[in-house]
């Protein structure tokens, strides 16, 4: 507060300032000056948390069931059966694609069999 009015003081003795410079000068040094906070001297009372028995929701008890199709493809017989499919078919689109363009299956319009 001490440095507030002498502030203030400054304002007021400032040559050259008109009254309304004076007064908004005045009026940001109110709205900059931040009071501190009264800190009481005793100690805040004791707080105990509220006793409260938490339950977990039913969903996050129950334990779900793997189906037997993604037990099967999480075994190692499933990723290796997946990968050779997988092999398979690419193998099959790469084959197509290549014989696809040959001219003597054009001719004989097998083409369009190959593509399908």
């Amino acid at each position: 507060e001490d440095d507030l009015e002498s502030e203030v003081l400054g304002v007021a003795s400032c040559p050259g300032l008109t009254e309304d410079q004076k007064r908004y000068r005045l009026e940001l040094m109110r709205m900059a000056a931040t009071p501190t906070p009264k800190v009481p001297n005793e100690p805040a009372p004791p707080c105990d948390p509220p006793d409260r028995i938490r339950v977990l929701p039913l969903e996050l008890m129950r334990v779900e069931r793997e189906h037997m199709l993604a037990r099967m493809l999480n075994s190692s017989a499933g990723r290796g059966l997946m990968f050779s499919l997988t092999l398979l078919s690419f193998s099959i689109a790469a084959t197509g694609v290549v014989i696809w363009g040959m001219p003597a299956l054009i001719l004989k319009n097998y083409a369009i069999i190959v593509l399908l």
